[in-house]
């Protein structure tokens, strides 16, 4: 049945508190339907206010799948479903799907402690229908069939992605082999979620910094024609992977002859794999794989189901590799190179090194409501000191929590730290700066739901030019963007660094200050304030001793309080 679409703003009712303004609204449409399916209001119904049409947007959205947060420190309603985010703030003629803007025919306002808005926009935004039914008084939302998008981003310049299989369920991992990859579609109520992920930058012969030079020492001298087998843990369980690789860094091409995924077995530092559960790793159905320098791949989908915390081995047997080799310097990880196609055996018996090469990303299918938590960090997040697989980075600890707790489980946890790092400096840095790393780090993963800053220290202790504006200017900056983005911002503040410098202590406690007041105003969602809880009460410009490493780094007593804070905020929320 076709309706004729008549010149009519509807607009949506937010049910969330807001200031009183005296209007008159009378009885409008009878129903709201979706596909067909009348929408069960609870209180607020639609109601014609001079001409317009508003229905309450909580029984609206929440029908199509959208989960509705209404933020009061910017006045702005949030809308989401995977990663689909719109915005809306009062006052504003503008909204924003998925970081794109769209006009309002009215701005949106607040009207009998409700927010309203034109729904047309806003409901065709997603790529849905919206007519009016005029006999039967009915406003008619039609999908077409087609679930809400995810519009889940991927890193750029992928090669090849591919679609994921209806999870279905499956054995214990330890009692059956992961089936051969499938390209069926993405099912509604699932999207990919990352469950592990590496910050790349890369290594380098001629670096005065003796990891990076390591790293490219490895890849200049042992991984071409070699396998390597590096080892990473999984965050939060899921039915179905897909793996990352990148040539980002390269000024020539990667090659990779084969690929494998399997479960780690043995004591963690070891090369071991189960190899009843080693899984080929193919590329739009190919072994093998060439990329061209600056480009990513993603694999085809892997039918390997993964539980949380669980370390996998992925086997990688390289042609042509190089000389400057995309990595991720410091793993906290054994990584293993034997020459000649290993990818299969049980153990990988050549050298060993302590980096991650190419590999950043592996991502599992999870309900939509499965969301990962970004931290974009320098060493403290990276976690210098710790011992290699002990996994007691402060990010680690935080996983193990989550993990623990069912009303957290939902949440994974993503290491972007990078040892040596700061939130500003050039773009063309190795590594390149925090600020620079913003789009790649975080608002390009699948299924982030929050970012969390740790960084600026490095700025503070080593780089004399950088002030204190320069600093609230970029974390300005990279608030508005995640904020665009509909991630959640938890800001942190610096540490301590034992500095003796007045000037420079004075810069952290202005940055700091303001970092909480973004906390208080309500700019940001939350705060974990990493300096009141890691200082020395009795000389608050160095750290605590029994958190003291080295004058800059926490020790692991100071990690773990780092982690089971950030615990806390978020177990209080979702309690």
């Amino acid at each position: 049945m076709k309706f004729a679409k008549r010149l009519i703003l509807l607009a949506i009712v937010f049910a969330f508190a807001a200031l009183p303004m005296s209007v008159v609204a009378q009885p409008a449409a009878s129903a709201v339907t979706i596909d067909g399916q009348p929408v069960v209001f609870d209180g607020a119904q639609a109601v014609n206010v001079d001409g317009r049409i508003l229905v309450p947007v909580r029984g609206v959205f929440e029908a199509l799948g959208f989960e509705v947060e209404w933020q009061e420190g910017t006045r702005t309603a949030v809308l989401t479903r995977g990663g689909f985010t719109i915005r809306i703030m009062i006052g504003s003629d503008t909204f924003t799907a998925n970081g794109v803007v769209h006009d309002l025919d009215v701005p949106a306002q607040i009207i009998q402690d409700r927010t309203m808005l034109p729904i047309r926009a806003v409901v065709e935004s997603v790529g849905y229908d919206v007519d009016w039914d005029e006999a039967n008084r009915i406003i008619v939302i039609t999908t077409g069939g087609q679930p809400s998008p995810t519009a889940e981003p991927t890193p750029a310049a992928t090669t090849e992605v591919e679609a994921t299989p209806t999870p279905t369920p499956t054995p214990s991992p330890t009692e059956a082999a992961p089936q051969p990859p499938t390209t069926a579609a993405l099912p509604a109520g699932y999207h990919w979620v990352g469950t592990w992920a590496s910050s790349q930058y890369f290594g380098d012969v001629n670096s005065g910094n003796g990891g990076i030079r390591s790293a490219g020492e490895v890849a200049r001298d042992r991984l071409a024609g070699a396998t390597l087998r590096q080892m990473v843990r999984t965050a939060i369980a899921g039915d179905s992977i897909r793996l990352t690789f990148s040539n980002q860094f390269g000024q020539t091409d990667l090659v990779i002859n084969a690929a494998s995924v399997a479960r780690a077995s043995g004591s963690p530092g070891s090369s071991g794999i189960n190899t009843a559960t080693h899984t080929p790793i193919t590329f739009g159905g190919s072994a093998s794989v060439t990329l061209a320098p600056g480009e990513f791949v993603t694999s085809d989908t892997l039918n390997f189901p993964v539980e949380a915390l669980e370390r996998l081995a992925v086997s990688t047997y390289f042609g042509e590799v190089p000389a400057r080799i995309t990595s991720h310097i410091a793993a906290r990880a054994n990584s293993f190179v034997q020459p000649g196609n290993h990818i299969s055996s049980a153990t990988v018996t050549g050298s060993v090194n302590t980096h991650w090469f190419v590999l950043c990303n592996v991502d599992v299918v999870a309900p939509t409501n499965f969301r990962s938590i970004v931290v974009l960090g320098d060493s403290i997040t990276d976690g210098f000191g710790v011992t290699n697989e002990a996994y007691t980075r402060w990010v680690d600890i935080l996983m193990n929590n989550l993990q623990g707790n069912a009303a957290t489980r939902h949440l994974s946890v993503i290491n972007m730290g990078i040892g040596g790092n700061g939130l500003v400096g050039g773009p063309g840095g190795n590594p390149p700066a925090a600020r620079h790393l913003l789009q790649r780090d975080v608002l390009d993963q699948p299924g982030v739901g929050y970012v969390v800053f740790q960084i600026g220290v490095n700025n503070i202790a080593f780089s004399p030019s950088v002030s204190a504006a320069s600093m609230i200017n970029a974390y300005s900056e990279m608030i508005e963007e995640a904020h665009a983005a509909g991630i959640r911002v938890i800001g942190g503040t610096i540490t301590p660094h034992n500095e003796d410098r007045d000037y420079r202590d004075q810069i952290r406690n202005e940055v700091n200050d303001w970092m909480r007041q973004q906390y208080a105003d309500g700019v940001i969602w939350g705060l974990i304030d990493f300096d009141a809880i890691l200082r020395d009460p009795g000389n608050p410009r160095r750290l605590a001793p029994t958190f003291d490493r080295d004058g800059i780094h926490p020790t692991n007593s100071g990690y773990r309080l780092m982690g089971e804070t950030l615990f806390d905020i978020m177990l209080e929320y979702y309690r």
